[in-house]
């Protein structure tokens, strides 16, 4: 993700600490989108699922755009993830 959007030259935070009490893996401050990588390793059990919805139910009362993209969709389509950032830009 990192190297698709520095290509794409879209400016980004990368583990960017929120007051919320987390980190989000990218942040475009200026828009305030914040995007999350989710290897299946780490969010694909129920527990964590929840977990990363009340995230984002924290993050979007914070103003806050969540987009979030699965480890597997990150490596075969990073040009559909671009697509899909930019289309919030």
């Amino acid at each position: 993700m990192k190297d698709a959007l520095e290509e794409q030259k879209i400016p980004f935070e990368q583990e960017f600490p929120v007051r919320l009490g987390f980190v989000l893996d990218f942040a475009l401050l200026k828009q305030r989108i914040a995007i999350e990588c989710d290897g299946e390793k780490w969010h694909d059990n129920p527990k964590r699922i929840k977990k990363d919805r009340f995230r984002d139910y924290l993050l979007r009362r914070a103003g806050w755009k969540v987009i979030r993209f699965k480890g597997q969709k990150i490596m075969e389509d990073i040009d559909g993830c671009i697509r899909e950032i930019k289309e919030v830009l």
